[in-house]
């Protein structure tokens, strides 16, 4: 059985008037992801950056001040950064659910899910939507740090979707939610970072 891999964030603006809750990240077949690592390090050692943080890049926060890097410098980094995944046969994949839309479209919907979670309802939709289109019978492995403040609101989405009997996911016993190494059986030289939380589904 074949196994996608998706590695995906959580964000979201929570200040202004508008706060906006963000789940985003790409997804490929494990050897798509191989010799990743190295390539995004040698990126970050070029420039100087030990962490990219794109809400730090977007904002021009430290280290992307202006008067250290000014734009031409900036867009270059980025580009760099995006020609990196544009030569992967990965799929971006994300979602964007604005607060007020949220409660305005579902007045009870804070009831049974936060707008984080919502979102990465969505991910895991179109990641299914996506793999199923590719490979009928594929697991999907979705990645997200476990350190990330929204991950309990993630997991509960997660665990709330594959106990849905018509998205027709089902989890592998005891695998369904765990910490991920590089040893894990069939996931050997996947790019995981050093805290990340594994869940498994197929369908």
């Amino acid at each position: 059985m074949s196994l996608y891999v998706g590695y995906f964030d959580d964000s979201g603006r929570k200040d202004g008037p508008n706060p906006i809750a963000v789940v985003a990240g790409f997804v490929a077949h494990p050897a798509d992801w191989l010799g990743f690592n190295p390539r995004w390090q040698k990126i970050l050692d070029k420039h100087g950056i030990e962490v990219h943080h794109q809400n730090k890049w977007s904002n021009h926060a430290p280290p992307f001040t202006p008067d250290d890097w000014p734009d031409s410098r900036r867009h270059e980094y980025l580009n760099e950064l995006i020609d990196l995944f544009t030569g992967l046969n990965a799929v971006p994949i994300g979602a964007a659910v604005q607060e007020d839309r949220f409660d305005a479209l579902f007045p009870e919907g804070r009831k049974y899910m936060s707008v984080i979670g919502y979102a990465a309802q969505c991910v895991f939709g179109a990641t299914a939507e996506v793999v199923r289109s590719r490979v009928p019978a594929a697991r999907i492995a979705y990645v997200f740090e476990s350190g990330t403040p929204e991950f309990g609101a993630i997991q509960q989405t997660f665990n709330r979707s594959i106990a849905i009997p018509e998205t027709k996911w089902r989890t592998r016993p005891s695998n369904s939610l765990r910490r991920a190494t590089t040893g894990d059986p069939g996931m050997h030289d996947i790019p995981y970072g050093k805290s990340v939380i594994v869940c498994q589904s197929g369908y």
